[in-house]
């Protein structure tokens, strides 16, 4: 496992330097600390402004609290997307909601590019979560919204498809080779991962990766 990267911008962050090599895409991001956010919303609302103009933003949590080695949180933290990065006044309202949650100063808030209307979204598990079984389970929506599988809400238009592991490099999911996943996991030196992902015209983006929780001993 590698040490020291797993909250969610330290995970984006690593996986970036993959990206070309391996053949996915990180969305455009960058975090800022609550205490820096606090310090400064006007330079803040500035660079939201610079690194995403005319596109629409996504606004996430990076807690310390979160997506470690050890346990996600998953879905314990809000988030809030399709926002215009001109948007100053709901970009403050939201974020302002995102840190009422964080009990430490330096957790992060998460700006990431929207990827707007995607073929597919969903949610890669690569192995059996409750006994580690050599399966991997992808749920995922055609929909074209992004947010309906991480919701954990009710979704009746949800997909799921289990692949025995090996046969995943070569499977072909949307056009999609998942020997990505494959490498991914090399990269972590971990094959129990959770990636959340959507696909839009022959591009597979990649906007979170956690470790699955660890089984009980």
């Amino acid at each position: 496992m590698i040490k020291n990267i797993f909250n969610k911008a330290g995970a984006l962050e690593f996986l970036e330097k993959y990206q070309a090599r391996v053949g996915f895409v990180v969305p455009k991001f960058f975090s800022i600390s609550k205490k820096e956010y606090q310090l400064n919303k006007k330079n803040f609302l500035k660079k939201v402004n610079i690194s995403f103009k005319n596109k629409k933003i996504i606004l996430r949590s990076s807690s310390l609290n979160e997506d470690t080695k050890n346990f996600s949180n998953a879905g314990k933290f809000k988030s809030y997307g399709n926002i215009d990065a001109k948007d100053q006044k709901n970009i403050i309202v939201f974020c302002d909601k995102i840190i009422k949650d964080f009990r430490n100063k330096n957790d992060h808030i998460l700006i990431q590019e929207f990827i707007f209307k995607p073929k597919l979204s969903g949610v890669i598990f690569s192995r059996d979560i409750n006994n580690n079984s050599p399966y991997c389970t992808i749920n995922y929506d055609l929909s074209g919204k992004t947010n309906l599988i991480t919701a954990g809400k009710k979704n009746p238009t949800m997909k799921n498809l289990v692949i025995f592991r090996n046969k995943l490099k070569n499977y072909n999911f949307f056009g999609i080779k998942l020997k990505i996943l494959k490498a991914i996991e090399k990269i972590f030196d971990n094959d129990r991962l959770d990636i959340e992902f959507c696909i839009k015209g022959k591009i597979f983006y990649l906007l979170q990766c956690r470790p699955l929780k660890p089984l009980p001993l």
